[in-house]
């Protein structure tokens, strides 16, 4: 278990090994500080995350936006803040909540063919843990999360690109009867060895190791190891596709639950069929984490969508959608774990959609309005079902 976890955490201390003269920073970009504030209404029709006996309430939003950057020749910085303070009409026991997102990033080029770059993101939050990625469907418990991730690109030759990456993530919650199911350290190290056959194709061979340690019971703790290729192809300047393949395999600390061997996929494709048009689309499946205790994996299959149209010089409206299907085996959870209440454990599914529209009137170079709506529907046979509905009407400024 500690060789992936070994080899992460070297990757970050060599990618973080930084001479402090980089740091001296002499001449700032010409936009080096930005505050952007936006302040919505909300109504939001389940605000609970139930099944039944819904509750609604409208709520009011107040985020900024501080963003801080230096630039140099061959050094960027960046420091990125966003706390949000929301205020519920109608919630109990608490109708105020306080959400913060921090990003750091590093960037520096100590060469034209050696980049190292590396990024912080800090999340204290009070919402629920989906905000932490698209399939993440988390208890409604505040929680930390942080993220480092490293990466220091070297350029073999002016057509092959040697790439090595390191990640450690961390998600901690505050309340002790859900953290010590779902918290978590995750160590993931990588290799990529990429070359550019044409002017327009790319291709690369990929290693990946990932380490999942829960904190308080190592009986859902996993090592997963990926080895496959990954294609670029432009075919034109308005299609851009990427895609990736390979194979899976997977261990468990419990000697109960069997090794996994599967093939995993993923690709995307960018299309600009205008000027004013913008739509990304994709597709992927892997074996994968759950937060659904007592599985300690399951099957993901995602797709997903996304529209920018330009209506007017003012207007423009955004659309983006996503579909989530996770597929759990009861062979997945320890055998200590298979038979609850005495009963067994059965294999389980969720459906997870999420669509959401936003429209935005440019009023002037600093000040648009919004207006939106968010839907998110879980189908699941594993845990309470729920469906909510969001709409909002808001105004964003920049100062």
């Amino acid at each position: 278990m500690n060789r992936i976890k070994f080899v992460a955490v070297v990757a970050l201390l060599l990618v973080m090994a930084v001479p402090a003269e980089v740091f001296a920073v002499s001449r700032l970009g010409s936009k080096w500080f930005q505050v952007k504030h936006r302040l919505r209404v909300e109504y939001d029709d389940n605000i609970y995350q139930t099944k039944d006996d819904e509750k609604d309430s409208s709520k009011v939003i107040n985020e900024f936006d501080i963003f801080v950057q230096a630039k140099l020749e061959q050094t960027f910085l960046s420091l990125h803040y966003r706390p949000q303070h929301v205020y519920w009409d109608d919630r109990e026991p608490d109708d105020t909540t306080w959400n913060h997102s921090v990003d750091l990033i590093f960037a520096q080029e100590f060469s034209p063919r050696v980049t190292l770059s590396l990024k912080d993101t800090l999340l204290i939050a009070e919402q629920p843990a989906q905000i932490l990625d698209g399939n993440q469907f988390g208890p409604d418990n505040d929680y930390t999360y942080n993220s480092v991730v490293g990466s220091l690109s070297i350029g073999l030759t002016p057509e092959t690109t040697l790439d090595l990456s390191g990640r450690y993530q961390l998600l901690r919650y505050d309340e002790d009867a859900i953290s010590d199911a779902n918290d978590y350290d995750i160590y993931v190290a990588g290799l990529d060895l990429r070359r550019q056959v044409l002017p327009e194709t790319s291709v690369a061979l990929q290693l990946r190791g990932e380490q999942t340690d829960y904190t308080e019971t190592d009986d859902r703790d996993s090592d997963s190891y990926q080895a496959g290729a990954a294609l670029e192809e432009a075919f034109g300047p308005d299609l851009v596709g990427k895609v990736r393949l390979g194979w899976q395999h997977k261990t468990f600390d419990d000697s109960s639950i069997d090794d996994i061997d599967s093939a995993y996929a993923d690709g995307s494709l960018t299309l600009l069929p205008s000027p004013a048009t913008r739509i990304t689309g994709g597709v992927g499946y892997d074996q994968s984490d759950t937060d659904v205790a007592p599985f300690a994996n399951q099957d993901r299959f995602r797709v997903y969508a996304s529209l920018a149209y330009d209506v007017t010089a003012r207007i423009t409206w955004y659309l983006t959608s996503e579909y989530i299907m996770h597929d759990l085996d009861a062979e997945d959870a320890p055998e200590a774990s298979r038979t609850q209440g005495g009963e067994e454990l059965e294999d389980g599914s969720e459906n997870i959609t999420q669509v959401s529209t936003r429209l935005a009137y440019k009023l002037n170079r600093s000040n648009v309005i919004e207006a939106g709506w968010q839907l998110i529907d879980l189908d699941s046979d594993v845990r309470e079902d729920y469906v909510r509905n969001r709409l909002s009407l808001g105004w964003r400024t920049e100062i």
